[in-house]
C-alpha cells in the first residue's frame, strides 16, 4: 500500500506560482503586471515578493500649503512588523495562511504635506484629492489635537485614521464609521504654527486568525471587514505548475556534489564529500568546504552561510579568493565576488542585509557562519527552498546527513527527519538512505516521507545520484492579485 502511495503522490507532484497582476477595467484604476516567482510551503508572500513599489503603482501630487510629491507601496511582509501569508498544509491541501497581518500599505511624501495649523483644523489640506491605489480620495476632515492627528479620506470607502507621534502603530482606524481591524501609523512633525505630515502607513490584519484561504478563494471574502482592501484589489489562490528537485546529492570523482535551491530560489552547486583514502571529508582535494564555525578557512576554501537556523534562512556557499592588507575578497557562486574591509584583524561581509564577522590571521580567515555575532564551533545548517533543513554530520569513515522537514509546515506540527548516509566504497563514494523505498521500472529506487518528500536514488549509472523532491516544492499554486 506505501508503495502504491508513493507512486500516485510522485506522478501528481507539482509546484505553485506566485503570479501578481493588478488590473481593472475602471477608469484610473492601478495596473500592475509581474513575472510568477515561485513560492512553496513553508515560504511566504512577502519572500518572493516583499514589496510593490512607486514603480508599479501610482505617483502624484497633491498642494497642501505647498505642493507636495508622492508615492505609494503595497509590502506583503516588513521585518519586526508582520511576517504576512505563508504556504502550509491543512487536512492534506495547500493554503495561504495568515496569522498576523495580511498587506501594508504605505504613502510617502517626497518633501512632507505640509498644511498650516488653524486652531485644531489643518486648513491647507482639507478638501485636496490624493489617489491612494488607483481611486480618487478627498480629505475631508484634517485636525491636529492634544497631540493628535486625525485625517478622514473620503472614496470608495470613508478611511478614518488617528495616530499621535509616537512611532506605534495605532488602532485609531474606522471605516465607513465602523472600527476596523486594521492599524494606522502617521509621521509627522510641528513647528509654531504648521504641522508636515511625511508618511501614513495602513496595516490590514488578520481577522478572524488565523485567514486560511484555499485555492479558488480569495483574500478579502475571508476577512471580517473585507472593506480594508479599500475596494482596490483582491487576493486569490490557485494554479500550479511543475516540480523541481531542491536538493541533489551528485557523485563527481571519488566523492558527490552539493545541489540546492535555498530559500530565495537561487541555485547553489558545490564540492561536497570526497574519499581521500582515510576517510570521508568536506570538500575536493585541497579545498575544504567549512560546515562548522572556527576552523582556520585558507584561500580558495569554501564555506556554508546561512543567516538563522529556521524556514526564513537564507543559507549560501562563499569561496575565500584573497586577502589584502585591508580587504577579504569573497565569491559567492550566484552572487559573485563580495569585497568586505577589515581593520585591527576584523571585519564584517554583508550579504543581502545580513551581518557575518570574520577575523584575519596571516592568509587565513575564521568566520561566523550562523550571523549570530560570535564565532565558536557550531554546525550549520543548509536550509533549503520551503525551509527544509540539512544537518551536516562529523568527517569520518562515513558521513550522517540529517534532512529535515520542519513540523510548522504542516498542520500536525511535528517535524520529520530522514537521513543520507555516504560511505567508502573502494576508492569512490556511494550513498544510502533511512528511508524505505522501492525500485521502480527504470531500477530507480524512490521513497516518500509521511510528510510528502520524495527521494530518487539511482544508481543505474554507478554511485546512487540522490535527489530530494521537497514538500515546500511540491504543492504550490498561485496568487493573483487584482483590481476591483
Amino acid at each position: 500500500m506505501h508503495q502504491k502511495t508513493s507512486l500516485v503522490l510522485f506522478a501528481l507532484a507539482s509546484v505553485i506560482a506566485l503570479f501578481v497582476m493588478f488590473s481593472s477595467t475602471k477608469t484610473g484604476m492601478l495596473h500592475y503586471s509581474g513575472h510568477p516567482p515561485s513560492i512553496g510551503i513553508g515560504e511566504t508572500l512577502g519572500s518572493k515578493m516583499p514589496v510593490i513599489t512607486e514603480r508599479m503603482l501610482n505617483t502624484g501630487a497633491i498642494t497642501g500649503s505647498r505642493k507636495a510629491e508622492y508615492y505609494q507601496t503595497i509590502a506583503f511582509s516588513r521585518s519586526g512588523v508582520f511576517d504576512g501569508g505563508q504556504v502550509e498544509v491543512i487536512d492534506g491541501r495547500n493554503a495561504v495562511v495568515f496569522r498576523d497581518s495580511v498587506f501594508l500599505y504605505t504613502l510617502i511624501f517626497s518633501d512632507g504635506l505640509v498644511s498650516r495649523i488653524d486652531g485644531t483644523n489643518l486648513t491647507g489640506i482639507h478638501g485636496k484629492k490624493l489617489k491612494l491605489l488607483g481611486s480618487d480620495f478627498y480629505i475631508t476632515h484634517a485636525t491636529y489635537l492634544n497631540n493628535e492627528l486625525r485625517l478622514v479620506l473620503t472614496g470608495p470607502v470613508v478611511l478614518d485614521i488617528s495616530d499621535t507621534d509616537d512611532r506605534e502603530f495605532s488602532q485609531g482606524v474606522r471605516i465607513n464609521g465602523r472600527i476596523a481591524f486594521a492599524k494606522a501609523r502617521m509621521s509627522y512633525s510641528k513647528t509654531s504654527d504648521l504641522l508636515t505630515i511625511r508618511s501614513i502607513e495602513y496595516l490590514v490584519d488578520a481577522v478572524p486568525a488565523p485567514v486560511e484561504v484555499y485555492s479558488g478563494e480569495s483574500v478579502k471574502s475571508k476577512l471580517s471587514n473585507p472593506e480594508a482592501f479599500l475596494e482596490s484589489f483582491d487576493l486569490t489562490y490557485g494554479g500550479k505548475v511543475p516540480v523541481e528537485a531542491v536538493i541533489e546529492f551528485i557523485p563527481s570523482g571519488r566523492g558527490y556534489d552539493l545541489v540546492f535551491i535555498n530559500s530565495r530560489g537561487k541555485r547553489y552547486k558545490t564540492s561536497f564529500v570526497e574519499n581521500n583514502g582515510a576517510g570521508l571529508v568536506y570538500g575536493k582535494g585541497t579545498k575544504t568546504l567549512h560546515a562548522a564555525e572556527g576552523s582556520n578557512i585558507q584561500i580558495g576554501d569554501y564555506a556554508i552561510l546561512t543567516s538563522k537556523n529556521d524556514l526564513s534562512g537564507i543559507t549560501r556557499i562563499v569561496r575565500l579568493d584573497s586577502i589584502t592588507d585591508e580587504q577579504v575578497i569573497f565569491r559567492d557562486y550566484v552572487a559573485g565576488q563580495v569585497i568586505a574591509d577589515y581593520q585591527n584583524n576584523e571585519g564584517i561581509l554583508r550579504a543581502d542585509g545580513v551581518e557575518y564577522l570574520f577575523t584575519v590571521s596571516g592568509k587565513t580567515i575564521k568566520l561566523d557562519q550562523n550571523s549570530d555575532g560570535s564565532i565558536t564551533t557550531a554546525s550549520i545548517p543548509i536550509i533549503a527552498s520551503g525551509g527544509t533543513q540539512l544537518s551536516l554530520g562529523s568527517e569520518g569513515s562515513s558521513i550522517t546527513v540529517t534532512y529535515t522537514a520542519p513540523g510548522r509546515l504542516f498542520e500536525e506540527r511535528v517535524a520529520e527527519s530522514i537521513t543520507f548516509i555516504f560511505e567508502q566504497d573502494g576508492s569512490r563514494t556511494n550513498a544510502r538512505t533511512s528511508l524505505e523505498t522501492f525500485l521502480d521500472k527504470d531500477r530507480i529506487a524512490k521513497g516518500m516521507t509521511n510528510l510528502g518528500a520524495i527521494v530518487l536514488l539511482d544508481s543505474t549509472k554507478g554511485p546512487a545520484r540522490v535527489s530530494i523532491m521537497a514538500p515546500g516544492r511540491q504543492s504550490r499554486g498561485t496568487i493573483g492579485v487584482a483590481g476591483t
